[in-house]
C-alpha cells in the first residue's frame, strides 16, 4: 500500500506540470500578464480536475504539482493529456487566448500495491523524470508536438 499522508492509499499518482514560456511574459509584457498566465494554467488544472480527493498546488514558479489519489499512471497521463488540450482552448475574459509561447511538459510517478512509497518519494521520482526530459519534450498548447 502507498503511504501517503499517514493513511493507506491503494494507488496514488503524483503529476508534475512544468510551464515554459511564463518567464518570458514577465520579462516582456510585465508581470500583470505573467501573473495572469499563471492565474490561468492553475484556472486550466483546476477546472479539469473533476477526481475526489485531486489536489493542486503551484510548488515554484513555473511548476504545479497535481496529487491523484486512486488513480493509476496511465489515468494520471490521460490527465495530463485533458489539461494540455485545454491549455490550447483556453480563453482569458477579453477573449484572448493564452500566449501561443506558453507550453509545458509534465512528469508522472505512481505507486499502487505494497511499494510503500511516501510523498517525499513520488515527488523525488516525478522532479528527476522532469529534469531528465529535455526542454525539446515540451508540448504546445493544444497539441501532441
Amino acid at each position: 500500500m502507498c503511504i501517503i499522508a499517514k493513511s493507506i492509499i491503494s494507488r496514488f499518482s503524483m503529476l508534475l506540470i512544468k510551464i515554459a514560456g511564463i518567464h518570458d511574459i514577465y520579462e516582456h509584457q510585465g508581470f500583470h500578464q505573467g501573473n495572469q498566465a499563471i492565474q490561468a494554467v492553475a484556472r486550466v488544472i483546476e477546472g479539469q480536475l473533476n477526481m475526489p480527493l485531486a489536489k493542486c498546488c503551484r510548488i515554484s514558479g513555473a511548476t504545479f504539482a497535481i496529487s491523484l489519489p486512486y488513480v493509476s499512471e496511465l489515468q494520471g497521463l490521460g490527465f495530463a493529456g485533458k489539461i494540455n488540450e485545454a491549455m490550447g482552448n483556453y480563453l482569458f475574459s477579453s477573449g484572448t487566448k493564452l500566449p501561443l509561447n506558453i507550453r509545458f511538459k509534465s512528469s508522472i510517478a505512481s505507486c499502487d500495491g505494497n511499494s510503500g512509497y511516501d510523498m517525499d518519494e513520488l515527488m523525488g521520482q516525478c522532479h528527476a523524470s522532469l529534469a531528465a526530459n529535455p526542454i525539446g519534450s515540451y508540448l504546445k498548447s493544444g497539441g501532441a508536438g
